[in-house]
């Protein structure tokens, strides 16, 4: 079960044809599902679905569907409106870390490195703040995790992941981070066992794919690169890193 899953949420039965009537607001068992389809098809690089199954909750404007609705836009590179998007949910959510981690992704795809760092350095700041309050709160120590590694603060990045994955261990989404923390270092065979170990438990998780075939290239891995990346670029052809991806593959 991926982690993220609990930040989003949807009607089950947003799908079907009504009759033009005002709608309610979604039960919130039905909008807690939703959102975790949503979940699932933005780690699986579905714009599309993503897009279709947030559509019902978009009137909502919590943090949750906020965050949600801009890393749709993010991957579809409306930079601009993503970023409004997430200030308003780390506005409305004073808290909550994933906003800003989501916000710092959003600028590095958008090339401002600067206002990248600051966001996860944010990000930092109140995953800490969450953890001195709830030592144990394994939420906190995802995001704690993820603004660390985008900081290039691997060793601590890895400390907190796995603490994180001691709480969870059959959390695939831990684990994908834990594997590019390790790809980040270069240490290239641990990163492709931890990557594995994600796919096995979801292989929903396009990037894992990615960072794998990198990784296993480095390792003198070709075959796994090939298919990895080959796999990555079918899940998510328009991803920022497909050209690099495209270049790799046809380099190896």
């Amino acid at each position: 079960m991926l982690l993220a899953v609990a930040l989003l949420a949807v009607p089950a039965e947003a799908g079907k044809k009504r009759k033009k009537k005002k709608q309610k607001p979604p039960e919130a068992s039905s909008a807690v599902e939703a959102l975790e389809a949503v979940e699932r098809s933005l780690w699986a690089y579905d714009t599309q679905g993503a897009h279709e199954a947030l559509e019902p909750l978009l009137a909502e404007a919590t943090p949750e569907v906020l965050t949600a609705h801009a890393r749709v836009l993010e991957q579809q590179r409306s930079y601009g409106d993503a970023t409004a998007d997430l200030r308003k949910a780390a506005e409305k959510s004073p808290a909550d870390p994933a906003p800003l981690v989501f916000l710092g992704e959003t600028f590095l795809h958008a090339d401002d490195e600067d206002a990248a760092t600051q966001a996860f350095a944010e990000a930092e700041a109140r995953a800490k703040a969450r953890l001195a309050d709830s030592p144990s709160d394994t939420r906190a120590l995802y995001y704690l995790g993820v603004a660390q590694q985008r900081q290039k603060k691997f060793s601590a990045a890895v400390e907190t992941l796995a603490k994180a994955r001691a709480k969870e261990p059959d959390n695939a989404l831990i684990v994908y981070q834990l594997g590019t923390t390790h790809a980040f270092q270069r240490d290239w065979t641990k990163a492709v066992d931890l990557l594995t170990e994600s796919i096995s438990m979801d292989s929903g998780i396009a990037y894992a794919y990615y960072y794998r075939g990198l990784a296993a290239g480095q390792a003198g891995r070709k075959d796994l690169l090939i298919n990895d990346l080959d796999r990555f670029l079918f899940m998510a052809p328009e991803a920022p890193e497909a050209d690099r991806a495209r270049k790799v593959r046809n380099a190896g």
